[in-house]
Formats: structure tokens, C-alpha cells, sequence
């Protein structure tokens, strides 16, 4: 029998303009509400920066959601992860 793969959990598509709709809320608002330039705001809206933890934890907060709920989840294989960790 093969071994089990384990399996880890990567962020995806971000979904933060979603929240922000449903909070009827700007980037820019976000952004000045967490001391961050729209730019910063835009570009995780647009999948070009992801969030940090704290800034995860921060914005999910002020949007009343989870932080799971700001991004779509893919999951790879655990070996994979580590080898993009030591990429970075």
C-alpha cells in the first residue's frame, strides 16, 4: 500500500472585494482604516500580494467575516509547501 500524501492548505483566488461589497465599504476606506495605502489594499484584492496572518486576522475582523473567508483554498501536497517556503 502506498503511503498517505499529506495534504496542506494554500490560499487561492482572494475574496476580500467580495467582503468589501457586502460591507459597502472602499478599498480606500480599508486602507485608511488599517494604516495602509489603497495601493497595498488593491493589490491583495487583485491576487498580487497575499495577506499576512495579522493583517488577515486585522481585516476580517473590521469586514465581520473569517479569515478563511477571505481567500478560496487549494490544497497541495505537504512536500510541495515546504519546497515553496524555502523558495520565498
Amino acid at each position: 500500500m502506498p503511503p498517505e500524501v499529506l495534504m496542506a492548505l494554500v490560499p487561492g483566488r482572494c475574496l476580500l472585494g467580495y467582503w468589501l461589497k457586502r460591507a459597502k465599504m472602499s478599498q480606500t476606506e480599508l486602507a485608511r482604516r488599517i494604516g495602509f495605502s489603497p495601493q497595498v489594499i488593491n493589490d491583495y484584492v487583485h491576487n498580487r500580494r497575499t495577506m499576512n496572518l495579522a493583517v488577515a486576522a486585522t481585516i476580517s475582523a473590521i469586514l465581520n467575516c473569517t479569515i478563511e473567508e477571505l481567500y478560496k483554498w487549494n490544497t497541495v501536497p505537504f512536500s510541495e509547501l515546504k519546497s515553496r517556503q524555502n523558495d520565498e
